[in-house]
């Protein structure tokens, strides 16, 4: 009983550790985690801004082509409207999510070097070094993240839960979908640290596992804690929202994530990478080169 109690009393230390440690770092260095964040946004924006001029000059050059024909619901040139949609969201999102994701980058500089320190202009490093791979491993982690999404509807398309009650059933259902996107979550999110580490793609995947394996109370505290704080009251506010339709509601969703930008994801990347930097697992031994 006393070694139960001891191991709940260690791990919560851990997770309280995890949490001061990110905290401090990222108010050491929270401009450059902004300035990322930031510069994506705008690289996102810029990107489609792009595209949209190369789209016009097709239009202008192609007489029997119209706007129309690339965003319209019901289009003659359907197939060029689809490939069209599909690779100007592809190549905006990428672009987003490789500078986005360049917090790991920021992360492991500042918990390897004995300054604690990191640069803004680090970043496009690690936009060069791995621009595809970021991507792809954002794209693995939130596919489940949209298909759970579908059931909330959070995209206003047509809520569920207006026509229907919120029933015991409803309520399991709700659960069941948070608790796999959270087990999805926490078995994959340290292939971001470990890819930056050790620049290996199919490696990243396996340290992952490894780590969820060697240590998995810590880990589920400590991403647990993670979820309370930024995720789950998105979810409670966006039901909220579907069902009651209140304006109140929505202020309250865009405040949240906006915090979450600008909170939410820089600790995400200072807690993944610590806890890759820290805990005990079966490491590869090769790394990148710088």
């Amino acid at each position: 009983m006393q070694t139960n109690k001891k191991s709940s009393t260690s791990t919560f230390s851990d997770t309280k550790k995890d949490f001061k440690v990110a905290w401090q770092l990222l108010k050491g260095n929270y401009k450059a985690f902004i300035g990322t964040e930031t510069f994506a946004g705008l690289a996102f924006i810029i990107t489609l801004f792009i595209l949209g001029s190369i789209l016009m000059l097709i239009v202008a050059l192609i007489p029997s082509l119209s706007v129309s024909d690339f965003f319209g619901r019901i289009s003659e040139n359907f197939g060029i409207s689809m490939v069209f949609r599909l690779l100007m969201g592809l190549i905006a999102i990428s672009i987003f999510y490789a500078f986005l994701n360049s917090q790991h980058g920021l992360a492991y500089d500042i918990m390897s070097s004995g300054e604690m320190f990191a640069e803004f202009k680090n970043s496009f490093t690690y936009f060069k070094r791995f621009w595809w791979q970021y991507p792809i491993l954002s794209f693995s982690l939130f596919i489940i993240n949209g298909l759970f999404s579908v059931l909330f509807r959070m995209d206003g398309s047509g809520p569920p839960f207006h026509d229907i009650d919120m029933d015991f059933v409803q309520i399991i259902i709700i659960l069941g979908e948070v608790i796999f996107f959270f087990i999805w979550f926490i078995f994959f999110i340290h292939t971001f640290p470990s890819l930056t580490s050790q620049g290996n793609f199919k490696r990243s995947f396996i340290e992952s596992i490894r780590i969820i394996k060697s240590n998995p109370k810590r880990i589920i505290s400590t991403w647990g804690t993670y979820f309370l704080i930024f995720v789950v009251p998105i979810i409670i506010i966006a039901i909220l929202a579907e069902v009651y339709g209140f304006i109140i509601f929505y202020v309250l969703l865009g405040i949240l994530f906006i915090l979450v930008s600008l909170f939410g994801f820089p600790m995400l990347s200072l807690l993944a990478c610590g806890i890759y930097n820290n805990v005990e697992f079966k490491r590869f031994k090769q790394k990148l080169k710088e």
